[in-house]
């Protein structure tokens, strides 16, 4: 099993005075996203259990002025779940040729919020992107947790957290 933490700089610490020398540049956070979705998906391919990911918000961090710098989120592990259906999503639209259609997503009821994103993020950006008149989710308690299923004009596409895509008629 694994813990994934990108480096967060707290006051009173030898990387805090690193960080304000400037000899030390944390990431950001698009940055830490990017990279940490690419660990959960080969850590999920290779098998191995991701018990943490981000920091566990504690007293101390909440604090004023304890992070000076890093890329810290309550929910970042949401963020990169997030990140990872939306890229799925793109990659079946990208994929499937489609433009000015609606299509309908469907998902494993465990990642709704997921495929939705913080505020219906995803939704907004997917319709945005390729220009969708309407993104309807489904919801398949039969289907796999992390794999996102499209249906646009009667075929059916699936892919999963790998981007393993199988076409289903």
């Amino acid at each position: 099993m694994v813990r994934i933490h990108p480096t967060v700089v707290f006051q009173d610490t030898v990387l805090a005075e690193l960080y304000c020398s400037g000899a030390y540049t944390p990431l950001g956070m698009s940055e830490a996203i990017n990279l940490c979705k690419y660990a959960v998906q080969r850590f999920e391919e290779a098998n191995i259990p991701i018990i943490r990911l981000g920091l566990q918000t504690t007293r101390e961090m909440e604090k004023a002025g304890s992070i000076i710098a890093g890329p810290y989120h309550p929910a970042f592990r949401s963020l990169v779940e997030e990140s990872i259906f939306s890229d799925m999503a793109s990659s079946l639209l990208t994929n499937g040729g489609v433009l000015d259609e609606e299509v309908i997503f469907t998902v494993s009821p465990k990642d709704v919020s997921s495929f939705h994103g913080h505020k219906n993020k995803n939704m907004y950006t997917l319709k945005e992107r390729y220009n969708l008149t309407e993104i309807n989710v489904s919801v398949d308690p039969g289907q796999e947790r992390g794999t996102l299923a499209m249906t646009v004009t009667g075929m059916k596409t699936k892919i999963n957290r790998f981007d393993h895509q199988k076409d289903f008629n």
